[in-house]
């Protein structure tokens, strides 16, 4: 018998707290209305896009970083001899030091 009451106490109570939780749920759900909560969407597409943009932007510019890079020809650096132009040879002789 004791269990069954001790069962009993424990379904009681359980409902209990499911009966306390469903209220704070609707107390958070007054608190804010589903008017509010659509009130944060106009902001977002506005962020998405904008993060969008930058990431895009990001991402050209260090492709076109990457290709200026792998280039240097165009850009005028990598100017190592090559077999097919070779730089003409540095005569020193004819400069005075600097010391």
């Amino acid at each position: 018998m004791r269990e069954d009451e001790a069962t009993a106490q424990l379904e009681k109570v359980e409902r209990e707290e499911e009966i306390n939780m469903a209220t704070q749920w609707q107390q958070l759900w007054d608190c804010c209305p589903p008017k509010t909560q659509l009130a944060l969407l106009p902001h977002l597409l506005p962020t998405v896009t904008a993060l969008a943009v930058f990431s895009v932007t990001a991402i050209f510019l260090y492709k076109v970083d990457d290709f200026a890079f792998q280039t240097k020809t165009v850009t005028g650096h990598n100017l190592d001899p090559t077999p097919w132009h070779p730089f003409p040879p540095k005569n020193f002789a004819n400069k005075p030091s600097k010391l």
